[in-house]
């Protein structure tokens, strides 16, 4: 079965997505008992795409902000440490207490 590629846009897609599939696999465990085991795959299989589907957006999205840090840096590369120094040193202060 070929695997779809979908962007998902923020958070709320995702937990959406999730609640989904929450209720899917919710109808499956009845689907076991009610209906024949082929369709209990069939919504299995569905399940299973939908989670490779996500994993590929997360994917997308978290190379999507590496490299958007990366143009920042290279960009503001001064800046960059800067910002890291400061973080440091937020870091620091609170570990210390």
């Amino acid at each position: 079965m070929a695997r779809r590629r979908k962007r998902t846009n923020g958070k709320r897609s995702i937990e959406d997505e999730l609640a989904t599939i929450a209720a899917d696999v919710a109808s499956v465990g009845n689907a076991i008992g009610d209906v024949a085991s082929v369709e209990a795959r069939e919504r299995i299989q569905a399940i299973r795409d939908r989670l490779d589907e996500m994993a590929d957006a997360a994917g997308d999205a978290t190379r999507d902000g590496v490299e958007r840090v990366e143009e920042t840096i290279r960009g503001r590369p001064v800046v960059s440490v800067l910002a890291a120094f400061a973080l440091g040193m937020v870091t620091a202060a609170m570990l210390r207490r």
